[in-house]
């Protein structure tokens, strides 16, 4: 099954152009960016306070999503296929590139927020303490998070009768997207973009001031 054109409006070819914005995500941009603009209106202590409600909240949301994909017909088969090693690929080099380009990405290794928050901290700050949490919770989500996609390409699988789910997932980073939208209520899922936009860009626009 492809959500492709029912759910990212894509087309085949980009010489059909790329057609119309879906109206849903340009609504929850727009919110976003105002939200994000109250935020950082009276400076870094006000999305201090901000990050404890968008660090949070994508956890309610996660916990909404699994219990969703849990609760799906042919779930558990997903879930399965997710937690089976298949120890013939441990050796390929694409494997463990794309292991690295999930850790780097998830937790914002290099990054320059990630130094900027770090200057607001007091010289003494215990950053091991920091760092063990952060990499315990980045290996939590990752395992939520594919609990997730793969619970409901288990169901997929289910609904189209196929045995083998490798053929069901495409992959891509896209995909999961596609997936949750599927089936979790639109809004709903678009309300949970919004807040991570929101989380992303409150630190990413204070990092472009202080470039300068």
């Amino acid at each position: 099954m492809n959500h492709r054109k029912e759910v990212l409006h894509a087309k085949d070819n980009i010489d059909d152009g790329i057609g119309m914005p879906s109206w849903n995500l340009v609504g929850f941009l727009v919110l976003s960016s105002a939200i994000v603009f109250l935020i950082l209106f009276k400076g870094i202590r006000s999305s201090g306070k901000a990050s404890y409600v968008t660090g949070v909240t994508p956890f309610v949301f996660l916990i909404v999503f699994f219990i969703r994909a849990v609760t799906l017909p042919g779930a558990i088969d997903g879930i399965k296929y997710f937690f089976t090693p298949r120890w013939e690929d441990i050796l390929k080099p694409s494997v463990w590139f794309a292991a690295c380009t999930q850790v780097f990405f998830t937790l914002n290794v290099f990054f320059v927020n990630v130094i900027m928050c770090a200057s607001y901290n007091k010289f003494d700050h215990n950053i091991y303490r920091d760092s063990n949490i952060v990499t315990t919770l980045d290996t939590f989500t990752s395992i939520l998070v594919g609990c997730i996609t793969f619970g409901i390409v288990g169901h997929l699988a289910h609904e189209l009768k196929v045995d083998d789910i490798s053929k069901v997932f495409q992959g891509g980073p896209g995909e999961i997207f596609s997936l949750l939208i599927a089936t979790i209520n639109l809004n709903f899922f678009f309300t949970r973009t919004c807040l991570r936009h929101i989380s992303r860009s409150h630190l990413e626009i204070p990092n472009f001031a202080t470039s300068f």
